[in-house]
């Protein structure tokens, strides 16, 4: 996702280099991927509505990761708001792209074995 990311926000006028915004994203993005594993594990146990409260974790922790990928771009690449906000839509695009097409083509092999079977 950085990768791509990177390449989003060159496409978007960025000037910036690929390894300080490495850095600073990940500077966010693991305490947080940790701080959510472990609520979700806590939150699994719970015996009824566990798994709502999993769903609504993981997705306050998206929005706010985007949050801050957006004001992380900004300083590394030295684009305005808009445009970071433009390359993490686009991102989100892209990888909703790349899932359909990956969706498309394990859906072909299964209705190949299927069909042969």
């Amino acid at each position: 996702g950085t990768g791509i990311l990177f390449l989003l926000a060159k496409i978007f006028g960025g000037t910036g280099k690929f390894l300080p915004q490495l850095y600073c994203s990940l500077l966010f993005l693991i305490p947080l991927g940790i701080i959510g594993s472990f609520l979700s594990l806590l939150l699994s146990y719970l015996p009824a509505g566990g798994s709502a409260f999993g769903f609504l974790i993981t997705v306050a922790k998206l929005v706010y990761e985007c949050i801050l990928l957006g004001y992380m771009l900004v300083p590394v690449h030295r684009i305005s708001g808009g445009r970071a906000t433009g390359a993490i839509l686009l991102l989100f695009g892209v990888i909703f792209l790349l899932a359909c097409i990956l969706a498309f083509v394990f859906a072909a092999i299964f209705a190949a074995i299927v069909g042969t079977a």
